[in-house]
C-alpha cells in the first residue's frame, strides 16, 4: 500500500531509479527524511526536481542516441565512399530535420544545430583530403 502511494508521486522516477524504493525512508509527515534535515525541502519540490530530471535525462539520452546513430552511418558511409558532395547535402538537411525533431529546448536547438552543420564540414573536409 505504502510502495502505491509512493509510487504514484515518484512515477517517472521509478523507470530510470527503481533503488530510490529502498534508499529513500519517508516519515509520517511525508517529507524526505534523507534530503529534508532542516524542513526546508517538502515533497512537492523534491517531486519537481525528480520529474524535471527524468525529462532532461530521458530526452537528452534519445538526442545523442540518434545523433551517434547517425554519425555512425555517415562514417560508414563516408568509408564505403558513398557520399558525393550532393548526397551530403541531402545529408545534412536529414541530420539537423531528424535532430530538430526531438528539440525539447531553443539552447539545445541551436547546439544540435550547429554540432550538425560541424560534423557536415568535417565530412566535406576529409573528402577533399
Amino acid at each position: 500500500r505504502s510502495f502505491k502511494r509512493v509510487g504514484k508521486y515518484f512515477s517517472p522516477v521509478w523507470t530510470f531509479f527503481p533503488v530510490t524504493y529502498n534508499v529513500i525512508k519517508f516519515n509520517k509527515k511525508w517529507k524526505l527524511s534523507i534530503l529534508n534535515t532542516g524542513g526546508v525541502l517538502s515533497t512537492e519540490k523534491v517531486r519537481t526536481f525528480f520529474r524535471k530530471l527524468h525529462y532532461i535525462f530521458s530526452s537528452t539520452i534519445l538526442e545523442f542516441y540518434f545523433f551517434w546513430e547517425l554519425l555512425l552511418f555517415y562514417i560508414h558511409a563516408e568509408i564505403s565512399e558513398f557520399i558525393l558532395s550532393a548526397n551530403a547535402t541531402i545529408g545534412f538537411v536529414f541530420l539537423s530535420k531528424f535532430l530538430l525533431l526531438f528539440s525539447f529546448k531553443f539552447y539545445l536547438f541551436i547546439l544540435r544545430w550547429i554540432i550538425s552543420l560541424f560534423v557536415c564540414f568535417a565530412i566535406f573536409f576529409f573528402q577533399w583530403l
